[in-house]
């Protein structure tokens, strides 16, 4: 029950993003910020109706995860995903490689982006 003190508001207030993200990067915890880029507008993509009516109608005739290889990062310390359930799922899936960052929370692109962009490397340079 102690776990679930920040669900319930008592106990010290931390904003979201500390709850999901936990420790972040000392240039960002100096302002209590996250580091923060604005996205590039694309100036010819516009989005076309009936390609977004496929997308929610379309039925998937199989399972990526079962022909394509898998990788999976999760936190020790994630409060909204037990590490139980992420190792559980990377099992089932029959994951190439399984990293758990001991003591990282939920958002681990924003706490430990350099593990995450490591194993995105990794995974992107494999045959």
């Amino acid at each position: 029950m102690q776990d679930l003190q920040w669900l319930s508001g008592r106990g010290a207030r931390r904003s979201p993003v500390d709850r999901l993200a936990g420790p972040r990067p000392p240039s960002s915890a100096a302002t209590g910020r996250c580091p923060r880029r604005r996205p590039p507008r694309p100036s010819t993509q516009i989005p076309c109706r009936s390609r977004e009516r496929r997308a929610l109608s379309d039925m998937a005739t199989a399972a990526s995860w079962k022909r394509l290889p898998s990788y999976v990062i999760y936190g020790s310390a994630d409060r909204n995903i037990p590490a139980e359930a992420h190792r559980f799922m990377a099992e089932r899936a029959h994951v190439r490689k399984t990293v758990a960052i001991e003591g990282a929370s939920h958002a681990l692109m924003v706490s430990h982006p350099d593990k995450v962009a490591a194993l995105i490397e990794e995974a992107a340079s494999a045959r």
